[in-house]
């Protein structure tokens, strides 16, 4: 099984079950210097914004699901948070996904705007403690890197992937605000594991204690 990294908030896991492609928050044209040119089983978008809700490049989407279902082999949980720090007052609601898939649990933030509640992390770990968990650490629209390390230690997973941060490809007068992937990792007291490539092989035993791993850009 396989992460591959697309840019910004977009992630896609290929593996050898039904569906053999699951991709979060693929993105429109408008993001900036990006291009997603996948064909996907399935998209998973935490809400309805250009930079996360490109069904087509799916053949089955959802976007803000809340509850659980299953598609092929993979178990999907939608757990309904606020893309701002008031209620979604101000940016509208988040759905957090819950995957388990190929053995492993994933778990995506999308535009997480806010720590947890108690009730909402005892909802995302009822399904067990992520494997593998993606996290918003820019900032502006989502949590920013002080946040990111509170919502880790309410999830305590294996691996933790920070995305939507400032970066080159990015837009820079809509995206240029965020903090950059630096500015998180100086808050970081963990191991930190960097990989020359977007694409990481899963291994079958993930490490007890969190680790932060970086995936390059496209």
């Amino acid at each position: 099984m396989k992460i591959i990294y697309h840019g910004h908030a977009c992630f896609e896991i290929r593996g050898e079950e039904e569906p053999r492609s699951i991709v979060f928050d693929p993105y429109g044209s408008s993001v900036g210097d990006l291009r997603l040119e996948i064909s996907s089983d399935l998209a998973l978008c935490s809400h309805d914004h250009f930079d996360h809700n490109n069904c087509g490049v799916a053949k089955t989407c959802l976007i803000g699901f809340t509850g659980e279902k299953s598609v092929g082999s993979a178990t999907i949980k939608g757990v309904e948070t606020a893309h701002d720090p008031k209620g979604g007052r101000l940016r509208g609601k988040n759905s957090v996904y819950v995957v388990r898939y190929g053995g492993k649990i994933f778990v995506h933030l999308g535009d997480l705007g806010h720590v947890l509640s108690e009730d909402q992390a005892r909802e995302i770990l009822s399904m067990g403690r992520p494997d593998i968990l993606f996290i918003p650490v820019g900032g502006v629209y989502t949590i920013g890197p002080e946040e990111a390390i509170e919502v880790i230690k309410q999830l305590n997973p294996r691996i933790v992937v920070p995305m939507h941060y400032k970066h080159e490809k990015l837009d820079p007068g809509i995206f240029g605000r965020l903090h950059t992937l630096d500015d998180f990792l100086k808050r970081w007291s963990g191991e930190v594991i960097k990989v020359d490539s977007n694409i990481w092989e899963v291994p079958e035993e993930l490490p007890e204690e969190t680790k932060v791993l970086i995936l390059s850009y496209p």
